[in-house]
């Protein structure tokens, strides 16, 4: 009976796990980077990987961490079926859930942005954080989906 209710257990957690997923990190030129230095463009993206359509929520998570200066600028949402060209993605945000965007702002702190999109339409996702001012600021990003019942 014991052997019998792990299993039953492992099966349940394989089934209805929904695995979290850092996106990799890129500068424009490709390099990796974990930092944005003044006026900075960084790249976070997460391939599905044939996955398309096989979930439900798409969460995209943006944690910035300050270290210094005056931090400004956006962050945006992007997907692509061949990675190279880009789209803007409409997702709603914990703040406002009413209204689809595509850009959120960057303060002077440290900040966590949500992107929740509804379905999965593009093989590739692409966080965009383009930081303004003199600063210099981290940032991570991380995808979770749910996925669509089979």
């Amino acid at each position: 009976m014991k052997k019998l209710l792990s299993l039953i257990l492992v099966i349940a957690l394989a089934v209805g796990a929904n695995a979290q997923q850092t996106l990799t990190q890129t500068d424009p030129a490709g390099a990796a980077a974990t930092v944005n230095t003044n006026a900075d463009t960084s790249y976070h993206t997460v391939d599905l990987a044939g996955q398309s359509r096989n979930f439900e929520w798409l969460n995209f998570v943006v944690k910035g961490t300050k270290t210094s200066g005056t931090v400004g600028g956006a962050v945006t949402l992007w997907g692509s079926m061949d990675n190279s060209r880009w789209y803007a993605v409409y997702g709603y945000t914990n703040a406002d859930a009413d209204s689809l965007i595509t850009s959120q702002s960057l303060t002077d702190a440290s900040v966590d942005l949500i992107f929740h999109v509804p379905q999965t339409k593009f093989r590739y996702y692409r966080v965009r954080v383009i930081t303004t001012g003199t600063q210099v600021s981290a940032y991570d990003c991380y995808h979770l989906g749910r996925k669509v019942a089979n």
